[in-house]
């Protein structure tokens, strides 16, 4: 788990690979972005079937969380270089690989994706491809899910983005909205999502990192929580003087 105070934000991020793997095999990824106005943060689900999908799902997250990408609008513009950023690092670690191993490479990576921006106006921006969901919070209480605010309609073709600029392309979906002080925002990849929609986002206010694993146990083991990767990032805005 990751913490640390960011403007008046207090942000955390849990994340458990799915069990049975090593932490290397975790193909999830998250990022929150830098000490200042708007605020940036973003979680995406590398697919499992494609080579590289980590690497994919991280340059996606820091793109997001660094690049400055608040509107939907720009995701055209900058997603190329992403995929030029891809295409660089894996061409590095391809070079030892056998043939059949660098021939899977070659048909790209996939990944969901989830980005928010927050702005010091109290308004905020996100835009998501696929199926990582974001959770706003007020009083503790579930103010919206999007976009799947139902446990039932996760399935396993959700739209992704592809890391070489073949592919077409899935329309973003976009939204926006305003908050308080005292309000939380919650980025979850599916398997996390769908949990807490069948139960209550709010518990994640109380996570730390043992309460996270814990709580993934338990919810692995009753069949409530899906056997895959699982992440979180939680942004608690605070009032200036509590989070300075």
């Amino acid at each position: 788990m990751e913490t640390k105070s960011v403007l008046p934000v207090v942000s955390r991020i849990f994340a458990r690979p799915k069990a049975g793997n090593a932490p290397e095999e975790y193909e999830d990824a998250a990022a929150i972005g830098d000490d200042r106005w708007p605020l940036r943060a973003a979680v995406a689900d590398g697919a499992t079937e494609t080579s590289y999908s980590r690497t994919w799902a991280e340059i996606l997250t820091e793109g997001v969380a660094q690049a400055g990408v608040s509107a939907v609008e720009r995701l055209p513009t900058v997603l190329p270089q992403w995929q030029a950023q891809w295409d660089r690092d894996v061409s590095e670690q391809i070079e030892d690989m056998p043939w059949y191993g660098a021939e899977k490479a070659a048909d790209g990576a996939f990944a969901t994706l989830l980005g928010i921006s927050i702005y010091e106006d109290n308004t905020w921006k996100a835009f998501s491809v696929g199926d990582c969901v974001l959770f706003h919070l007020s009083d503790d209480e579930v103010e919206s899910a999007w976009p799947v605010d139902d446990p039932r309609e996760f399935d396993h073709r959700p739209n992704l983005l592809p890391s070489r600029d073949g592919p077409s392309v899935p329309e973003p979906d976009a939204t926006e909205g305003e908050w308080e002080v005292g309000d939380a925002f919650i980025l979850a990849t599916d398997a996390a999502a769908q949990w807490l929609l069948r139960t209550d986002p709010a518990a994640v206010l109380e996570f730390d990192e043992d309460r996270f694993r814990l709580a993934t146990d338990s919810a692995r083991g009753t069949g409530g929580l899906r056997n895959d990767d699982s992440t979180i990032v939680l942004l608690e805005m605070r009032a200036p003087e509590e989070g300075e």
